[in-house]
């Protein structure tokens, strides 16, 4: 896996992530909720800013172990 764009710690798999749909990086959910706070935001997840693309509306949050196990059975 890739490092976290804000701590630029690796990531890894069984951690809890945030996942952009729109550019597909990934970044920490606990970095994530970190920068969220210091940036003053209150709004949902799903409408918050990428840090990757700068679009709105692609983030979620995941589970890498979780979802690899899902591509196994449908890939």
């Amino acid at each position: 896996m890739e490092e976290c764009t804000i701590c630029f710690e690796p990531m890894k798999k069984t951690e809890p992530l945030v996942k952009c749909a729109l550019c597909f990086n990934y970044v920490h959910t606990k970095c994530y909720k970190k920068w969220i706070k210091k940036s003053n935001v209150s709004k949902p997840i799903s409408n918050h800013t990428c840090l990757y693309c700068q679009r709105q509306g692609g983030l979620t949050k995941i589970n890498i172990s979780l979802w690899d196990k899902c591509k196994k059975c449908f890939c």
